[in-house]
């Protein structure tokens, strides 16, 4: 858990083999969750993203060049766990479907 993007920067650094899933507000105090994305996944790119915002302007997203799930605010509790049931059940689909060697 980190409550800015130079706290989450230390915990995916200490724990980034332990983390399957980046849950972040687009807007932090120190930064921008849309950064953290693309830093996140260039190092673990199985990382899957679900970021949020109170902020919906349609282009929000456009220059993230990760797949990420975006949930707009206010949510539902439920939405966030549907959300995120969603991003892990497509991760585990996708590993089951790489050949093993």
């Amino acid at each position: 858990s980190a409550g800015t993007a130079t706290e989450a920067r230390a915990v995916f650094n200490e724990h980034c083999h332990r983390i399957d899933v980046l849950l972040s507000d687009i807007i932090l105090p120190d930064g921008k969750g849309t950064s953290l994305a693309e830093q996140f996944h260039a190092s673990k790119p199985d990382l899957r993203i679900l970021l949020m915002s109170g902020y919906t302007e349609p282009n929000i997203l456009e220059d993230l060049k990760t797949e990420t799930l975006f949930l707009p605010k206010p949510f539902h509790p439920s939405r966030l766990i549907e959300s995120l049931e969603s991003l892990l059940t497509t991760a585990e689909s996708v590993r089951k479907k790489e050949p093993s060697e």
